[in-house]
């Protein structure tokens, strides 16, 4: 197990909800042609932004930057990657 993938992910995930919040009245069409989504997963997205309302998820991505140089032993001692995934699931 690697926390680097998972963070990868869930960064990925996150950023596209948070460019979301700023997309303004442009069409379902234009935000999933910016946000590099198929149609079918807006709704999730838009789901999302609803559970985790701005500035929520600019929050969160700080903590996946954190937490991924943690991995990487940056001011960090020695704490496993599911210990540290334990810790970051909780923050957010």
């Amino acid at each position: 197990f690697s926390i680097v993938p998972a963070i990868a992910t869930l960064y990925g995930f996150f950023s596209k909800m948070y460019m979301l919040a700023f997309t303004g009245g442009k069409t379902d069409a234009e935000i999933c042609k910016e946000l590099g989504i198929p149609p079918f997963f807006l709704k999730d997205y838009k789901l999302a932004l609803k559970n985790y309302p701005p500035p929520r998820p600019q929050t969160i991505l700080h903590l996946f930057q954190e937490y991924d140089l943690k991995s990487k032993g940056v001011n960090q001692s020695n704490i496993s990657d599911s210990e540290l995934l334990k810790e970051l699931t909780w923050k957010i």
